[in-house]
């Protein structure tokens, strides 16, 4: 979904060569910060005395401080992962596979601040996880076991693998791994972990969804037939000793003492947690339940507290096995949406709370100064002066003063039939998109009085779109580009349309192009120099899904998806964008915006994420053909303490000087006075001699000038 940006000034990026990007998690590009920590999709946990360690998908690992039940605390987190699906803990180290194979070792002496020491690239898709000794066994989709060695923390090695026929669910016990799937359980021998072997199978009603082991016995919960007990007393011969029915579609399984704690659900009819009494094995007999209001995706059991996951955690105490009942919970809803930024101030769109101020001041410790919550799904934002526009879904339009940043008032709305998923605000009107294929124009000269003052029907669904100029350009899923003239607000009409090859997300536009955010082919550049005639001169295609694109003079920003991360783009010569720099952000990069001071700001879905670009160079200008316009860049850094460079371009030889200028006019440096060549150039100012306070830097060729503003601070 496209992010409306505003902008101010910003400082220029300079160039770099893009060859083995791909190679890192992150080339040029470094966080500075960030704020929020949502959980994509909490899929599994496990307890370790006051530490509850989870599982989120996206989000990664998570530390939460179980200490007491009825106040949860998040302690720390770490994300530089994938999808993380399984988590274990062993002593001071926590193991997480993500859904790509690679097996993660974590350091947890300090769980505020958990560190990754090593990991292990496993060819699998990762699912289930278990640690035993000095091992770890990794369970893939594909029906395989692969024995880790995790003796050495900082380079664990893979020592054997062989397949199990099952993945749905897994448990490590002395010398026996233990697998089910489809009405069976498979017994595989981990003596010698270089050749573990399968030894047995022991055979039983449904598919198997999970196994916990105790004792003499594996316990493994059953679908649709609640839950079956094997006798493992001699693993190579197990055998099926009983089974209940809880009611409901059972997929977890934890045992504690003499009691099963047993997840089941049937489609949000019989969500719950079922406590069965297993002190007689062969007769199991319940003895408690208590309703979830979710579906509950894994449980851990610790002395009296069962841990349950849904889309939060929740501490429900078994103290009473007969009444169970929840003590706490802590909860993460929502997904950042959509950032903007202004001034000092980030807007969030929050899809669950609404909108969200943060002071972006110190941009390492961003801090949330204030919030609103919206009655609907806020899904897109953006700002015009001292109000705030966030587009709510069913709940249409909300408008909101942000005269006081701490206090955010709404003070005016619109609701059509509809659901706004877009918004941008150009001039006195808010461009609408409605989900159900119209673009609404509405009137915000009186934001407490919005009024629609027409719809434009449109044949093709908007997902993003951008206005300059008269036009609104219109990024239309599989339809492309569409560009409407809003010359007169009252009467919208279609003037052209490009076909782009995949699907058209996000638009922004810049000078004579428009920036298309193609979610299956990355960044299309189309000429719009003629509406009616629009016309591809490049395109540059992204690993991830591009979702999101921002655009500053000759540098594009994409939000690139849950593979891609942040992407900064050079355009500096359209026909050949060639990528500067990336961070491969922690979530699902689904916003992107530029603040005046240069920092990269991504809605990340699980977080805000808060970027610098960092360390670029112009090595690679010499790959990029002349450019096509006289330019001048912002100075880098920007502002600056000692030395900052400016890069510049020449479209065709002649003479040229730039010059620095202090506020009064008065020329304090001359950097370049003659000739030169068509190309681009750099140079340093330096700051020796002269005091605190802004400069001029004026570049001037054959009648023209171009001036850029730089800051000095001592």
């Amino acid at each position: 979904m496209r992010c409306s940006i505003f902008l101010f000034t910003i400082f220029c990026i300079a160039l770099f060569t893009g060859t083995g990007l791909f190679a890192q998690d992150a080339e040029n590009v470094e966080q500075v910060g960030r704020i929020y920590n949502k959980w994509q999709h909490p899929m599994r946990v496990v307890v370790d005395n006051d530490l509850a360690y989870l599982a989120t998908g996206v989000s990664g690992l998570q530390i939460v401080d179980i200490a007491d039940p009825e106040n949860l605390e998040v302690l720390g987190y770490w994300d530089h992962i994938d999808d993380a699906r399984d988590v274990a803990v062993s002593g001071d180290y926590v193991y997480v596979i993500d859904i790509s194979g690679v097996l993660y070792i974590i350091s947890v002496v300090n769980p505020e601040h958990p560190q990754e020491l090593g990991f292990c690239d496993v060819d699998c898709i990762g699912w289930r996880l278990e640690v035993s000794g000095e091992y770890a066994y990794v369970f893939g989709r594909n029906n395989d076991l692969h024995v880790i060695s995790v003796s050495n923390p900082e380079n664990p090695q893979e020592m054997g693998s062989c397949n199990t026929g099952g993945d749905k669910g897994v448990a490590v016990s002395g010398r026996y791994a233990y697998v089910v799937d489809t009405g069976t359980m498979a017994t595989i021998s981990i003596d010698n972990p270089e050749h573990p072997q399968i030894v047995n199978y022991c055979h039983f009603g449904e598919t198997g969804y999970d196994i916990a082991v105790s004792g003499d016995f594996a316990f493994i919960a059953t679908g649709l037939e609640g839950f079956c007990i094997i006798s493992i007393a001699d693993p190579e011969n197990p055998r099926e000793v009983g089974d209940y029915r809880t009611g409901g579609r059972s997929y977890a399984i934890e045992i504690f003492n003499d009691y099963a704690f047993i997840l089941n659900f049937e489609y949000n009819i019989a969500n719950g947690l079922s406590v069965i009494s297993v002190a007689d094995p062969e007769h199991p007999r319940p003895v408690g339940y208590y309703a979830t209001p979710y579906c509950a995706h894994g449980i851990a059991v610790s002395v009296d507290i069962a841990y349950l996951i849904t889309d939060c955690l929740s501490t429900i105490s078994v103290a009473n096995p007969q009444h169970p009942r929840e003590v706490g919970s802590y909860s993460t809803d929502g997904y950042v949406r959509g950032v903007v930024v202004s001034s000092a101030y980030g807007y969030v769109a929050d899809s669950e709370c609404g909108l969200r101020v943060i002071s972006v001041t110190d941009p390492e410790h961003p801090e949330e100064v204030g919030c609103l919550d919206t009655p609907g799904e806020a899904v897109d934002v953006d700002v015009n002066d001292d109000y705030v526009y966030i587009a709510d879904s069913e709940s249409g339009l909300r408008i909101i003063s942000i005269s006081d940043p701490a206090q955010p008032q709404e003070v005016g709305c619109y609701e059509p039939h509809g659901r706004i998923t877009d918004v941008t605000v150009a001039n006195e009107y808010a461009y609408l998109v409605d989900y159900y294929f119209d673009l609404r124009i509405i009137s915000v000269s009186d934001p407490e009085n919005p009024e629609e003052v027409s719809n434009f029907d449109t044949p093709w669904k908007v997902h993003g779109i951008s206005v300059s100029g008269g036009y609104v350009f219109a990024a239309c899923g599989e339809r492309g580009l569409h560009i409407v003239s809003v010359v007169n607000p009252e009467q919208p009409q279609e003037m052209g349309f490009y076909d782009t090859p995949g699907e058209a997300l996000a638009v922004e536009v810049h000078g004579d192009y428009a920036f298309v955010a193609d979610n299956q082919c990355g960044l299309r550049i189309i000429s719009i120099i003629d509406p009616e005639h629009l016309e591809e001169v490049g395109y540059f295609e992204t690993e991830g899904n591009v979702s999101d694109v921002s655009v500053f003079y000759d540098y594009v920003y994409i939000a690139d998806g849950i593979r891609g991360g942040v992407r900064v783009i050079s355009v500096l010569d359209p026909e050949n964008p060639v990528e500067v720099g990336y961070y491969d952000t922690p979530g699902v990069a689904c916003g992107v915006a530029r603040s005046r001071d240069g920092l990269i700001y991504v809605a990340d879905r699980t977080n805000v994420g808060i970027y610098r670009a960092t360390n670029l160079n112009v090595e690679h200008l010499d790959k990029v053909s002349t450019p096509n316009k006289f330019a001048l860049f912002s100075a880098y850094p920007n502002p600056f303490n000692s030395t900052t460079t400016i890069t510049y371009g020449l479209p065709q030889p002649g003479p040229l000087s730039l010059h620095v200028y202090n506020p009064m006019g008065y020329r304090i440096s001359t950097l370049f006075e003659g000739y030169k060549q068509a190309g681009f150039y750099t140079t340093e100012f330096s700051s020796k001699d002269i005091p605190t306070g802004f400069y001029f830097i004026q570049l001037e060729t054959s009648g023209q000038k171009l001036t850029r503003k730089v800051t000095l601070i001592k």
